[in-house]
């Protein structure tokens, strides 16, 4: 079943940093006092104003049967009116670019990490743990690859780790990208991953509790 919601949403949160970037002023389904009178009554995903042109936004989900007409019908409405232009965004297929790993898979994972002597490779297999049970705990949110940084946000904004857990997170997502990036003198040190490790066993706990609690 496709979540439109969450491709709109992962699409506006990859594409709109971009119109920020380039000094638009954005805003993300704008009230009617946001859009220009020939477009109060349109349910935009996005509209982004500049001192040269406006921008109206639309996601559209590959293979949709209305993307088409959607399309067409915006590009009506914004006839006649030169200050303003359509900037579409497409949402992908709406099917998920990455799997959600099975419970057992991310345990197994898991119970292994002290095992490894290498702590550059535990570091790597205990993050790719953690994203693991991100997506488990959010998967109408990770529909598509998802950065290190996107994942500690997720992580802190549902409520799944303390802020200092967070803190940490952010930190080791930094020594993650050095390794994964080719740093391979980077070793990072026994207690940064023990800790990296304690709270990956953590997010996994809250993980079984709540299936368990969604079976009862």
């Amino acid at each position: 079943m496709i979540d439109f919601a969450a491709v709109e949403r992962n699409a506006l949160d990859e594409y709109l940093p971009r119109l920020n970037a380039r000094g638009y002023r954005v805003v993300r389904r704008p009230a009617k006092a946001d859009l220009p009178p020939f477009l109060a009554d349109y349910d935009a995903d996005a509209v982004a104003t500049g001192p040269d042109d406006n921008i109206i936004v639309e996601v559209v989900t590959k293979g949709s049967p209305t993307a088409q007409s959607k399309i067409r019908r915006l590009r009506e409405m914004l006839a006649g009116h030169p200050d303003w232009r359509l900037e579409v965004v497409y949402g992908g297929d709406g099917e998920r670019q990455v799997p959600i790993a099975s419970l057992s898979s991310i345990e197994q994972t898991v119970a292994n990490l002290d095992k490894l002597a290498d702590t550059r490779a535990a570091l790597l297999l205990a993050w790719a743990s953690l994203e693991a049970i991100a997506r488990n705990l959010e998967p109408g949110e990770t529909i598509r690859p998802q950065t290190p940084g996107r994942v500690v946000e997720l992580l802190a904004a549902g409520g799944f780790v303390t802020p200092t857990q967070a803190e940490l997170l952010r930190n080791m997502a930094s020594l993650r990208n050095q390794v994964i990036h080719g740093n391979v003198d980077l070793q990072p040190s026994a207690g940064q991953l023990q800790e990296l490790i304690v709270t990956t066993n953590e997010l996994l706990s809250l993980l079984k509790t709540q299936r368990q609690a969604n079976t009862i």
